[in-house]
């Protein structure tokens, strides 16, 4: 079922979802967890960026990764998410594959945008992206909803899916991320992701751009 959004929703959910908050991942708490492993449940998905660059998102395939989905609706709840990963695990997660972290994956569900405003929508995209500058995970525009459909992402509250390497879905999550969620998906990260030595820096270093390429 198709839904409308007017250009300002699409406004406001670019705002939000691009905000650098969302360079991190988020503090959720678990949903139900996978026993076995099925797969990467996002193989043969490919997503394209504001700048119309393509995102293999069978790549992730092999390594822990964290997938936030949000809609219009929930564009306002999902910034909370990357707030509370980023500052309660800035070492264990990264803008896309990196040895050793958790990649973050922001995917914006825009099945309400018609056909002939996928142009503009990318132009608004692309230029708060700019404004916000470098330093947060890909933003992907999902026109027909492929992540959302097959991550089983319910409507108007973000969505937060943890995978393990071999595709067993660890966390799900979904909804406001109060602290008793932050919590468990900081705990989940460090399932996958062990965190490094109390006597290591705490300082996250930057992303480089190789970090960022699909």
């Amino acid at each position: 079922m198709r839904r409308p959004t007017s250009l300002w929703c699409l406004t406001l959910l670019v705002a939000v979802v691009v905000s650098p908050c969302f360079a991190r991942a988020q503090d959720p708490t678990p949903g139900p967890v996978a026993t076995t492993g099925a797969g990467w449940p996002l193989a043969g998905v490919v997503l394209e960026d504001p700048e119309e660059k393509p995102w293999d998102l069978a790549l992730l395939a092999g390594h822990p990764a964290l997938v936030v989905v949000a809609d219009r609706s929930a564009s306002g709840a999902s910034v909370d998410w990357g707030r509370g990963i980023g500052a309660a695990r800035p070492q264990g997660v990264a803008t896309w594959i990196v040895p050793g972290k958790v990649a973050v994956v922001s995917v914006a569900d825009l099945r309400g945008v018609p056909g002939f405003a996928h142009g503009t929508a990318r132009w608004i995209i692309a230029k708060m992206v700019g404004e916000q500058g470098a330093g947060g995970p890909p933003l992907l525009l999902d026109w027909d909803g492929a992540v959302a459909t097959r991550v089983d992402a319910r409507e108007g509250v973000p969505n937060v899916r943890l995978y393990a390497p071999d595709g067993t879905l660890v966390l799900r999550d979904e909804g406001d991320a109060t602290p008793a969620r932050i919590a468990r998906l900081a705990a989940a990260i460090d399932g996958l992701v062990p965190p490094p030595p109390a006597s290591s820096s705490n300082a996250a270093a930057a992303p480089t751009p190789a970090e960022r390429a699909p």
